[in-house]
C-alpha cells in the first residue's frame, strides 16, 4: 500500500477523508479543534475518583485527576495521524515526591512515565514527543537534595517545554511548628534539566499571613539562583515578572483541624507566587559552574540556599484539633476556633468527671462488698497523712 506523510508519522493506506466536513477545513482551524478536543482536564463529574476536601493536595487546578478522552484519534488513520502527539503535548504530567498521606492514591510513577514515553517513542519513530507541562509537588526533604528530581528528569524521553516545582504550605520545613520559611540550594546546582526546558517555574506557596516571608524567598531566587539544562545553557529569573495569586482551602487535612492557622471557620487563606526563570545568555564575569555555599539571609551570594530572618510567630495555645475529638463533642462544622477549643475542653473535662464519678462508685461498691477493703483504706489515708505530717 501506498504511504502518505500526514502530520507527524508515516499512516500505511490513510484515507484522504474527502468527504468528512472535519478536514475540508483549513488545517489552522482543524489544528484547533484538535488542540480543544485533545487538551487535559479535571474529570470532576466522577465522584468516585474526585479528590476530597479535607486533604492538603485537593487545590486550584486539582480537585480531580486529570483525564484526556482520546476517542477522536481512533475514529480514522488520518485524524490518528495528524493529532496523535496532542494528548502528551497538551497534557498537565504531574508528579510528586512527597509521602503517601501528601498525594492522592493514585499517580503517575517514575517507572509508569518511563514505560509509557517508551511504548509512546517506540510507534512514532523511535522518539516520544514534547511534553508541554510538567508539575511536581515536593517536600523539602525529597527536593532539596536532588537526587530524586533528577531521576524524573533522567528518564528517557522524558522532553517537557515547562517544569514546575510546587512547594505547597505543608511541605515547607517544620511547617506545623510555624517555622520561619527555608529552603537550600543542593537540587539547583547538582540537577541538569533537559535541553527540551524553555522554562523553569518555582511555584512557592504558604499561609497569608506569611506573605513577607514567601516575598523575600522569592526575591531571593530571583536575584541569585541559576538552573542548567544538560545542554550547558542556563535559565535565570532576574527581569522576569513575578505572578502572585490568592486562594481559600480547608484547614482540615489527615483527620486535624489546624485552627491556628484558621481565618474563617473551616477556612486558610494561601499566598502563591511564582517565580520564572527562562534561557539567558551566558556572561564571561560569571563562573562556568556555579556551586552554593552555606549561607543565611539576609547576605547576598549565588545560588544560595535561602533562610528567611526573625519573624513573628503565631503564639496560640493548641494547634490543631483531632477530628474524632471534635466529633465527639459534638463540634459544629461552622464554629470558630475558639468555640470548638472550648466545645472539646468541655467535653474532656465532663468525660474525665464521668471517669472519677465512675471510679468512685466502683470504689464505695466495693467497699460495702468487703469491709476489709474499708479498712484498708482508712490504714492507708493514715499512712499518707503521716507522711504529709513529717515533710
Amino acid at each position: 500500500m501506498a504511504q502518505r506523510r500526514l502530520g507527524c508519522v508515516e499512516v500505511a493506506g490513510a484515507d484522504a477523508q474527502a468527504a468528512s466536513p472535519l478536514f475540508a477545513l483549513p488545517g489552522e482551524i482543524r489544528d484547533r479543534i484538535f488542540g480543544y478536543a485533545l487538551s487535559s482536564f479535571e474529570d470532576r463529574a466522577d465522584t468516585a475518583v474526585a479528590y476530597a476536601n479535607n486533604t492538603c493536595y485537593r487545590r486550584p487546578g486539582y480537585s480531580a485527576p486529570q483525564r484526556v478522552f482520546a476517542s477522536l484519534l481512533r475514529t480514522c488513520r488520518r485524524a490518528y495521524a495528524e493529532a496523535w502527539w496532542r494528548p502528551w503535548a497538551q497534557s498537565l504530567v504531574t508528579m510528586y515526591l512527597t509521602e503517601g498521606r501528601r498525594r492522592p492514591q493514585r499517580v503517575t510513577t517514575v517507572g509508569e512515565l518511563a514505560s509509557n514515553l517508551a511504548r509512546v517513542g517506540a510507534l512514532h519513530g523511535g522518539e516520544a514527543p514534547e511534553i508541554e507541562h510538567v508539575r511536581v509537588f515536593a517536600q523539602m526533604y525529597m527536593l532539596e537534595p536532588g537526587r530524586e528530581l533528577q531521576g524524573i528528569l533522567n528518564v528517557p524521553q522524558f522532553r517537557p517545554r515547562c517544569v514546575t516545582l510546587t512547594l505547597r504550605h505543608t511541605d515547607w520545613w517544620f511547617w506545623e511548628d510555624d517555622e520561619p520559611l527555608r529552603i537550600a540550594a543542593p537540587f539547583v546546582n547538582l540537577c541538569r534539566f533537559p535541553a527540551s526546558v524553555r522554562e523553569i517555574r518555582l511555584e512557592l506557596e504558604s499561609l497569608e499571613r506569611k506573605r513577607s516571608q514567601i516575598d523575600y524567598v522569592a526575591g531571593e531566587m530571583q536575584r541569585h539562583w541559576r538552573f542548567q539544562r544538560t545542554d550547558g545553557v542556563r535559565l535565570a529569573a532576574e527581569n522576569q515578572a513575578m505572578e502572585a495569586m490568592n486562594w481559600t482551602g480547608s484547614s482540615t487535612w489527615n483527620g486535624e483541624r489546624w485552627i491556628r492557622d484558621e481565618v474563617r471557620p473551616g477556612q486558610l487563606d494561601y499566598y502563591v507566587k511564582t517565580v520564572s526563570f527562562r534561557p539567558v545568555a551566558f556572561t564571561s564575569s560569571e563562573p562556568a559552574d556555579v556551586q552554593s555555599r552555606r549561607s543565611f539571609a539576609p547576605q547576598s551570594y549565588v545560588s544560595p540556599n535561602i533562610t528567611v530572618g526573625a519573624v513573628q510567630r503565631i503564639n496560640h495555645e493548641v494547634n490543631k484539633l483531632a477530628v474524632r475529638e471534635m466529633e465527639s463533642a459534638g463540634v459544629p462544622v461552622d464554629s470558630t476556633a475558639d468555640e470548638a477549643l472550648a466545645m472539646v475542653r468541655l467535653a474532656a473535662a465532663a468525660a474525665q468527671q464521668r471517669i472519677m464519678e465512675h471510679a468512685a462508685a466502683a470504689q464505695q461498691q466495693l467497699r460495702e462488698d468487703d469491709p476489709a477493703v474499708s479498712q484498708r483504706s482508712v490504714r492507708e489515708r493514715t499512712r499518707q497523712q503521716r507522711r504529709r505530717t513529717r515533710r
